[in-house]
């Protein structure tokens, strides 16, 4: 289960998860056009599924429980999980 997300914005995502994985999003590889307003409205959809799982372009795995929040910058990821620990990743 997702447990955090955020967005710059623009186009980049980063989500953290019950999985222990923090995941890097870009919605430019996620469709194949410039509207990105059909991903959010069919987000329920199989199709709108499987686009949203192409546009993954990092994944962490440097927790070794659930990790609960996320925050980033341009320069940094900021994530917390039920490790009992904070840590910092660059870009």
């Amino acid at each position: 289960a997702v447990m955090g997300v955020q967005s710059d914005g623009d186009y980049r995502i980063v989500s953290c998860s019950y999985d222990k994985t923090i995941k890097v999003w870009d919605l430019r590889m996620a469709t194949s056009t410039n509207e990105y307003s059909d991903i959010w409205s069919r987000w329920s959809g199989t199709s709108s599924t499987n686009r949203i799982r192409n546009g993954c372009i990092g994944s962490l795995e440097a927790h070794s429980e659930a990790v609960f929040c996320v925050q980033f910058d341009e320069e940094k990821i900021f994530s917390g999980s039920a490790d009992k620990s904070a840590k910092i990743f660059q870009f």
